[in-house]
């Protein structure tokens, strides 16, 4: 997912997604994150990747729990 999808939905303050979209969306930027991480050679970038990639998979385990309401 690049950094424009990514704020076309950030910056409409009206846009609304359901679970399953935010569970998409994770798993997009989990991908790019991973992307990069591939492609750094510098330690310190490799670390701030590997900690993007934990916290967004926290937030996918944490959406398991999540009662969507209709």
């Amino acid at each position: 997912m690049t950094n424009g999808e990514l704020h076309d939905i950030l910056d409409d303050e009206n846009k609304k997604i359901s679970l399953k979209e935010f569970r998409d969306v994770i798993y997009k930027v989990i991908n790019s994150c991973a992307s990069e991480l591939g492609k750094e050679k510098n330690i310190m970038a490799r670390q701030f990747y590997n900690g993007e990639i934990n916290a967004l998979y926290i937030a996918l385990d944490l959406s398991e729990h999540i009662e969507e309401v209709d």
